[in-house]
């Protein structure tokens, strides 16, 4: 069941004024549910705590939603207000953390602690061809200072630095 407290309480609980609260009440951030046969505004527990967690810009630890069947037809319609009030909340709250994790994201970018994927691709497969050129290259230019049959020298560096781009090649992005 779903557990409703008051303005009073919740400002309690979150650590703000009441003021504040019936403010996000009156601008449609917090949801409300009528209760009793005065109609007395409450608020459901859990949905006003992920929309002040969100208002906020902390990312709360929701469950996923589970996903009605495609070939069971459409989803139900909710009963009722209040279900159709916290599922606004939940969706408000899903975009706030949206639009905090997208500016966190441009922030990083902009600061130049976060690079693009494409970036880093780019700049490891130029990495990866300077070694592969280096490294055969060091064959042709070592065997004419080696002491004995320069073409077989040639032959054991040649393989042998073959061997070892070959092992290099087997990485994980090979």
């Amino acid at each position: 069941m779903v557990e409703l407290v008051t303005a009073t309480e919740f400002s309690r609980r979150v650590g703000v004024t009441r003021q504040r609260v019936s403010q996000l009440i009156d601008e449609g951030k917090l949801p409300t549910v009528a209760v009793g046969r005065k109609g007395q505004r409450k608020i459901p527990w859990g949905e006003g705590k992920a929309v002040w967690d969100a208002e906020r810009g902390i990312i709360p630890d929701l469950p996923p939603e589970p996903r009605p069947d495609a070939l069971s037809g459409p989803a139900p319609v909710p009963a009722n207000h209040a279900t159709a009030a916290s599922r606004l909340a939940q969706a408000r709250a899903a975009d706030k953390v949206y639009q905090a994790e997208t500016r966190r994201l441009r922030m990083e970018e902009l600061r130049g602690s976060l690079v693009s994927l494409a970036d880093v691709k780019a700049e490891a497969r130029e990495i990866g061809t300077r070694i592969r050129v280096a490294i055969q290259a060091i064959p042709a230019r070592v065997a004419p200072l080696m002491t004995g049959e320069t073409a077989h020298d040639e032959a054991i560096l040649d393989t042998a630095t073959t061997e070892a781009l070959q092992a290099l090649h087997e990485g994980r992005y090979g």
